[in-house]
């Protein structure tokens, strides 16, 4: 908001040298892209599709929009639009900020190196018809409704519930996946989701010996994940503390996941075409039948019948509950709504260990995760230490327990506040949404906070809203990060 004004909101990202606006209505999140298939792309700017949660989405180059000549490149990572009940995704070089602007009606998005054949031909006219400048650069804004209607973009159905569901259309459908070696086959009528790799939470876990790895969240899911070869009895027991799961349904409506290196697809495998497995193997129950394909891959057909009643890992399903409490929340909104209040405030929603979200207007720009992180020791816990942002020296704060990972994952919400800025890092970022009403924090307990229930949505998705401000405010007042930085 802006002079008392409601302005449009605008995700505003770099594809190559140019920087596009998306209208926060139409950003359903950013997402990396794994693998991409060719199956989506017969000419044109769709360059191929790639695997978002089952769904197989299109994938687009603006560059391609702009320039038709121009080579393909590698992607890393995209925003997914969504318009109309169907999505589509735009390759994107980098996340650089959200921003509140009144975009003008003329060709700003045009470069001076696009001809105006080119201009008249392809992207600019139709799908960006407005613009605004934006630190001395131009930021081109889409119009949605245009890029859909393209005849040689393609989108496909946006499934709201988001899960990753294998399909179970097919009777005699298993899913075959790789682990410790080995293969496996497991009836898709059990399976309630596969999850892409990711970091296990192993907090309060022992992951040198016994069965359970550690802990997976999938859309307001605290699942536990077991080692699947040593539940099994097949293949190279291993611990990784990074894996694809495999989601099982359990009885009395638990989740258990099976650690994966990897899946390999869906495949038929007729009872007629399982043989009987060696003693050794079927001795335990549970792989009674093996299935020898073409190549002479052995299939071991796990029995979930015999799985799901083994006592310690139907104990270790009992683990596997709603985040964070959806249940408690619903008691909550249902004896909190009469003091509730409503809002129509856009947040950005993103994962650092659960959902979370903060309201978008106070992050000031959202940054790759940085590639160099200065430690220290003096900092207050939390606090992983220093990146630059510019010319700054900024303390890098994480919302949950640190990643064991050495790579360079994730985001960084930058905040400002008064005396300098603070980096906060979220996993990923999922979405820009409007609220429809808050349940404050009346308990004063620190651990809690205000709640907001996003419009559209039902009384169970509710999100916890983190105070970024009020946090980056305490840190940077405390003295002990002033202490640090004048140090350095």
């Amino acid at each position: 908001m802006i002079d008392g004004k409601d302005l449009p909101g605008f995700g505003v990202f770099r594809v190559g040298a140019r920087l596009i606006g998306v209208p926060i209505d139409n950003l359903a999140e950013v997402c990396v892209v794994p693998t991409v298939s060719k199956i989506m792309a017969p000419s044109g700017p769709v360059v191929g599709a790639f695997d978002l949660r089952g769904s197989l989405v299109p994938l687009l180059d603006c560059e391609k929009l702009f320039e038709p000549s121009k080579p393909s490149r590698a992607v890393s990572t995209a925003v997914v639009l969504q318009h109309a009940g169907r999505i589509l995704a735009i390759a994107l070089d980098d996340i650089v900020r959200l921003a509140e602007v009144q975009p003008i009606d003329t060709q700003l998005g045009a470069s001076e190196q696009t001809s105006k054949q080119s201009i008249a031909d392809h992207f600019v006219q139709r799908a960006f018809p407005s613009g605004f400048v934006m630190s001395g650069d131009v930021v081109s804004c889409l119009d949605a409704n245009a890029l859909f209607s393209r005849h040689d973009v393609m989108s496909v159905a946006h499934t709201r519930a988001g899960a990753r569901r294998v399909d179970t259309g097919h009777n005699g459908k298993y899913l075959i996946f790789r682990a410790g070696g080995a293969h496996f086959g497991l009836d898709t009528e059990h399976i309630s989701a596969t999850v892409p790799k990711n970091q296990l939470k192993t907090a309060g876990v022992r992951v040198d010996r016994g069965l359970c790895l550690g802990f997976t969240d999938h859309f307001g899911w605290r699942v536990p994940v077991i080692d699947t070869n040593r539940a099994l009895g097949v293949g190279t027991v291993n611990a990784p503390g990074e894996t694809e799961t495999v989601l099982l349904r359990f009885p009395e409506g638990k989740l258990l996941g099976l650690h994966v290196d990897r899946t390999v697809g869906l495949k038929s495998l007729p009872p007629e075409k399982q043989s009987e497995s060696s003693a050794l193997i079927s001795k335990t129950g549970l792989l009674k039948k093996v299935h020898v394909t073409e190549n002479e891959t052995q299939v071991f057909v796990i029995d979930f019948d015999a799985l799901s009643c083994r006592e310690d890992l139907r104990a270790l399903s009992k683990l596997s509950s709603q985040t964070p409490g959806a249940d408690d929340l619903v008691a909550t909104a249902a004896t909190a709504e009469s003091g509730s209040i409503q809002e129509n405030t856009r947040y950005l929603i993103f994962e650092s260990g659960r959902r979370l979200a903060a309201p978008a207007d106070k992050i000031s720009r959202i940054l790759r995760m940085p590639s160099t992180i200065v430690p220290s020791q003096e900092t207050p816990q939390g606090v992983l230490g220093f990146f630059s942002v510019g010319n700054r020296s900024v303390p890098l704060v994480t919302l949950s327990e640190p990643s064991t990972k050495g790579d360079s994952e994730g985001y960084v919400l930058l905040v400002t506040v008064e005396g300098g800025q603070v980096g906060f890092v979220a996993d990923s970022i999922c979405a820009i949404e409007t609220s429809e009403w808050r349940i404050p924090n009346r308990t004063g307990a620190p651990e809690q906070t205000d709640l907001i229930k996003i419009k559209g949505s039902d009384q169970r998705n509710l999100i916890a809203v983190s105070d970024l401000c009020g946090m980056a405010q305490e840190l940077i007042g405390d003295g002990l990060v002033e202490k640090v930085l004048h140090n350095e």
